[in-house]
């Protein structure tokens, strides 16, 4: 009688390294997976924080004016009062702001007060943080702004006027 041949050894090594193999690739294509999902989420996530901004309603708070201070001698016998604001300006949020994950900045500038008690030309003189359009949101705000004019002796005339308009995103 002769013994029944032995399994071979060879081959069942071969397989077991084939599983082996089709285990770690499939583990690889697994997590390449999770991270295109994550990454994809990321992006929608950010697009929906884009339009969310977008579609905020914006409202423009209307606070009654305020009234003008009085005016001051100013040691050369003339009465004068220096530009005050009847209504802050104010801006909208940046887009560019929000999406960034930014939630607060403020912009410094100097601006011309005009006889008739709106803002002329304005620099921004500081910007933080720079970059995300608190600038131009900050200059597009300014326009909204009323002044009760610099008066020398009572006759209202063009000054300059230096604020700070500050954000926030809740």
């Amino acid at each position: 009688m002769t013994e029944p041949d032995a399994p071979r050894p060879v081959a069942a090594d071969r397989n077991r390294e084939r599983w082996i193999d089709v285990a770690a690739w499939a583990a690889v294509i697994g997590v390449l997976a999770l991270v295109a999902l994550a990454v994809a989420g990321a992006w929608r996530w950010a697009e929906r924080v884009s339009d969310q901004v977008a579609a905020m309603p914006t409202r423009e708070v209307s606070h009654p004016p305020l009234p003008p201070p009085p005016p001051e001698p100013d040691g050369e016998g003339r009465m004068i009062r220096n530009p005050s604001w009847a209504a802050r300006p104010g801006g909208e949020f940046p887009a560019e702001a929000a999406r960034a994950g930014v939630t607060q900045g403020s912009v410094k500038m100097r601006c011309e007060a005009l006889a008739e008690g709106s803002i002329g030309a304005c620099t921004i003189m500081e910007e933080s943080p720079e970059g995300y359009g608190f600038g131009e949101a900050a200059l597009a705000g300014a326009r909204r702004g009323r002044l009760y004019p610099r008066l020398v002796d009572g006759v209202p005339t063009d000054s300059d006027i230096t604020f700070t308009t500050r954000f926030r995103i809740e």
